[in-house]
């Protein structure tokens, strides 16, 4: 769930830095997760609300939905990785993102993965570190928003 809220927190700071400086705008959200304990056995999961009509965008190393050359959405969700990145002075990215187009400029995304310097954050067998971020930008072409924010790839 760390890793739930910290893609949150760095989706509205995306978004907000979007909608400041530019046109085209497409609202990026998580979806919040809450703690559930079942008895027998004992055990801690997280639960979310159900997505319908689930898109995959990214997974957490080097595939990308074969729309990124063409659907916005799907642009918009690379960059985004691309952008957690650079924000973070290459300290983490935030990938394997899936979720619903609610419309033509609304993703509400679930369920992603966090590769961090910190091999301890973010755990649960999807941080590859910096292994991972560097597997992402093999197969990563930046694109129209990653322009807008003039991102490198260099943090």
């Amino acid at each position: 769930m760390e890793g739930q809220a910290m893609a949150a927190a760095l989706a509205r700071g995306f978004n907000d830095l979007m909608n400041k400086t530019h046109s085209t705008f497409i609202s990026l959200t998580f979806l919040e997760a809450s703690v559930a304990k079942l008895d027998d056995p004992v055990e801690y999961v997280a639960i979310e609300r159900f997505l319908p009509n689930y898109d995959r965008f990214t997974n957490n190393v080097t595939w990308q939905s074969p729309l990124v050359a063409t659907d916005p959405c799907v642009q918009y969700a690379v960059a985004f990785s691309h952008w957690t990145w650079a924000a973070t002075n290459g300290y983490l990215m935030v990938v394997d993102l899936q979720g619903q187009r609610v419309d033509e400029h609304t993703l509400v995304l679930t369920d992603p993965a966090i590769h961090c310097i910190d091999g301890v954050r973010f755990a649960g067998g999807t941080n590859m570190g910096q292994r991972g971020m560097e597997k992402f930008f093999t197969t990563h072409v930046c694109n129209e928003y990653c322009a807008k924010f003039k991102l490198t790839l260099e943090p």
